[in-house]
């Protein structure tokens, strides 16, 4: 019995460790403010990024597939807002807590096939 609580208290702690040093995450997408995150044709849109953030409107990350996440630390992404960016930090619960931030650059639009 003890041998077995002693195993399973092991475990316990190195499971929590494993949470304590989780690895970073990089996700790719544009810095929009969260009025015009659900409107496609605003990704990529820097002017106007910037004047709705800085009038008070919470930049959020649009990935690449669509999935929207919010910035628990503003200031990070502040001075990429409208750009195409790979954020690297946490991700938890739909939020990414931002270490750093870098501009892509801008995705290039498909041409139309004519027929």
């Amino acid at each position: 019995m003890k041998k077995t609580l002693s195993l399973a208290t092991m475990v316990a702690t190195f499971g929590l460790m494993s949470f304590a040093f989780a690895a970073p995450t990089t996700v790719r997408g544009y810095i929009m403010d969260k009025n015009c995150s659900t409107k496609a044709a605003m990704k990529g849109n820097v002017a106007c990024a910037k004047k709705c953030i800085s009038g008070g409107s919470p930049a959020v990350l649009v990935e690449d597939n669509g999935t929207v996440l919010a910035i628990a630390n503003q200031d990070k992404v502040s001075d990429v807002a409208g750009e195409r960016v790979s954020l690297t930090g946490e991700v938890a619960d739909g939020s990414i807590t931002v270490d750093t931030a870098k501009v892509l650059p801008a995705r290039k639009k498909k041409a139309a096939v004519s027929k």
